[in-house]
């Protein structure tokens, strides 16, 4: 499934990597600098070992990966992880049409919902697209978390499923 996009002037597609692919290395690193190094962290091998499992979204500017996602299964939702656009050209639309690229794939994979774990500062993107918040802050990996789950619009739905291209 691929996707492109003209946002504000910047030409970007989506499309979903396969784990341990060349894309995929490259997803991983861009997660690694905007997520885990500001907190002096690294991803660790058994962590990407679970990702075996999950469905690896990257956004391209021309040839260059400039955004990238997972989405984790989980029984009939899935879990949105570890949403990234890079620095320089965050603010320009590409991390909405990221969340419309996984919300078309739910959509077409037959998932009722997709959540996520979401940081503090995360907290105004999500609700800028469409999640709410469910229940009470936590704390998972030694950070504070909150639980949003994305408000599905049947209208938004049956839209999607005319620009999906496979």
């Amino acid at each position: 499934m691929k996707k492109l996009i003209k946002q504000k002037g910047i030409k970007i597609h989506f499309q979903i990597v396969n784990y341990g692919s060349d894309l995929y290395k490259k997803s991983v690193s861009l997660r690694e600098e905007v997520l885990r190094k500001p907190l002096g962290l690294i991803f660790t091998k058994k962590e990407l070992e679970l990702e075996k499992e999950h469905i690896h979204i990257a956004g391209f500017y021309g040839h260059e990966l400039c955004a990238t996602a997972l989405l984790a299964p989980h029984g009939d939702e899935l879990k949105l992880q570890r949403v990234v656009t890079k620095a320089h050209l965050q603010r320009n639309g590409i991390g909405t049409e990221m969340m419309r690229f996984c919300e078309e794939y739910a959509s077409k994979h037959g998932y009722k919902s997709i959540f996520c774990h979401a940081r503090e500062a995360a907290i105004p993107f999500y609700l800028k697209n469409r999640y709410v918040l469910e229940g009470e802050p936590f704390e998972e990996e030694g950070l504070q978390l909150h639980k949003m789950r994305q408000v599905r619009s049947p209208f938004r739905r049956c839209f999607a499923s005319f620009s999906l291209k496979s």
